[in-house]
């Protein structure tokens, strides 16, 4: 069985699909229309972490670049430009699984400079950078509550 901070990261798919369904379809035009928006993209498919150490997983995406939106009693709502991610503290929360199961993508500008950071800061490095297949130059680190992140840059066309 998955690790259960990671499960709101395998359920996206769902939701997502279940977001569909229920916004109905061109053949049906009693249905609202499937690019009908409830609330702003910045606003929708938000990845909440379950976490053991909501201070110290905090540090860990701010040490990374994100910014603190909001922090209250055990919950950190973080911001990375327009996107958002959520950390929230849950007793009794097990310990992060030795293999990550899923990864966030970040872009960014120069990854060069943040792989460098992360060196700096000791960060384990799960995945090294490098240049890939699918057209972007990235690598991949591990957070204290076992979600990789993966930074990238694309790859300039030659």
């Amino acid at each position: 069985m998955p690790h259960a901070s990671l499960w709101v990261l395998l359920a996206i798919p769902v939701l997502v699909g279940a977001v569909h369904f229920a916004a109905g379809s061109a053949d049906d035009p009693s249905q609202p229309s499937r690019s009908a928006r409830y609330v702003e993209p910045s606003e929708q498919l938000i990845v909440e972490i379950y976490v053991q150490d909501v201070k110290q997983s905090a540090a860990f995406y701010e040490r990374i670049g994100f910014n603190v939106i909001r922090r209250d009693h055990d919950f950190v709502e973080l911001g990375w430009e327009t996107s958002r991610l959520y950390l929230e503290q849950i007793p009794g929360q097990p310990a992060p699984p030795k293999t990550p199961v899923a990864n966030i993508r970040i872009m960014v500008p120069d990854v060069d400079r943040y792989w460098k950071q992360c060196g700096e800061l000791k960060l384990p490095v799960i995945k090294p950078i490098a240049d890939r297949y699918y057209g972007l130059r990235d690598f991949t680190v591990v957070s204290p509550d076992g979600v990789g992140l993966r930074l990238a840059s694309k790859l300039s066309k030659r």
